[in-house]
This record gives C-alpha cells, structure tokens and sequence, in this order.
C-alpha cells in the first residue's frame, strides 16, 4: 500500500510516506487542525479519511495509519 497525506488541510496530499503508513508534522497555530490521509493499495483502490485535532500548543504529532490515533510527540 501506499501512504499520502495532507498535513496542512489544504486537499492536497502533498506528503507521500510510500510503505509507511506514519507521518509527522509540527503545527504552527493552535486551534483546531484537520490532517487528510489518502491510502492506494496493490491493486491500485484508494480511499481517504481526515481528522481534526485541537491543538492546544504547538505540537509535533504523530498520525498512524494503522490506528486512528493522534500521538504527541514533543511540545514546545
């Protein structure tokens, strides 16, 4: 499978991961945050998801594909 996401919720999934199926990002705003995930498999079908986070600070979050999660990884 293959991993896209777009990481600053402008529709476009400007961020390819290939294989992995993680992404990082570090906001720069509080407020709320919408991240897109777009995942193409072997055969080539897609599909797409996205979630808004609140960000309380500035955080650098993880995303896994594999588990509809937020992690926070560091905070300012």
């Amino acid at each position: 499978a293959k991993y896209e996401w777009d990481l600053n919720g402008d529709g476009v999934f400007e961020t390819s991961t290939g294989a992995v199926p993680r992404a990082t990002t570090t906001f720069t705003a509080t407020g709320p945050a919408t991240v897109g995930l777009r995942v193409t498999d072997d055969d080539g079908a897609t599909d797409q998801t996205r979630l808004t986070v609140q960000v309380a600070a500035t955080p650098t979050v993880a995303v896994d594909a594999l588990a509809p999660k937020v992690r926070v990884l560091r905070t300012s």
